[in-house]
């Protein structure tokens, strides 16, 4: 495992490095990884966060409904010029027409081997994903404003924290009002 990430989700320069381990040891350990990799897909550990949220500002089809077909056709030997087509009452209901919205929850097969845990809804909406920024920023700077808190840091939470390169430029050269040296306080200039 990697102790530190770079994360630049669409390649635009603002970029963090995420310190991985400590976060990970910070939270509990291996107990932990759940906050962040809340879901896997199936059979793989920890799914990093593109894999889904493959979109920057827009939500992403996660589901691959064609190759889930076939999956199931050869995971369970089905028979027949279209095998794939007979794996459809696995999921949906053979009475009524094979929608999304009538499908089984995907956790109904896949709860341990998409390594979903605890969640406080029990029909998870896998069809698709939210946007890269709004998963990485919802999730980082929720936690991050908690801990400000606690920690007496009301900065933590702040863009600076995590994309060092949208620090403000900070210029010391504010006088002090009632002396003629340069103030402690830090000027901020916006670009």
């Amino acid at each position: 495992m990697r102790k530190v990430l770079r994360i630049d989700g669409n390649r635009d320069g603002v970029k963090t490095e995420f310190p991985h381990v400590d976060h990970q040891n910070r939270l509990g350990k291996e107990q932990s990884c759940q906050r962040c990799h809340h879901i896997a897909m199936p059979r793989d550990n920890a799914t990093p966060c593109y894999r889904c949220h493959s979109n920057m500002l827009d939500s992403a089809d996660i589901f691959d409904h064609f190759g889930h077909m076939q999956l199931v056709a050869e995971k369970e030997k089905l028979e027949g010029l279209h095998p794939k087509n007979h794996s459809c009452s696995r999921c949906h209901n053979p009475s009524m027409p094979n929608t999304a919205s009538n499908a089984k929850a995907c956790t109904e097969c896949h709860k341990e081997d998409m390594k979903i845990g605890n969640e406080p809804y029990a029909r998870l909406q896998l069809a698709s994903a939210s946007p890269y920024r709004s998963a990485m920023h919802e999730n980082c700077i929720e936690c991050h404003e908690k801990e400000g808190i606690k920690q007496n840091k009301p900065n933590l939470g702040h863009c600076s924290t995590c994309h060092k390169s949208l620090e403000p430029v900070n210029l010391k050269i504010a006088k002090s009002a009632d002396t003629s040296e340069a103030s402690s306080e830090p000027l901020t200039v916006a670009p």
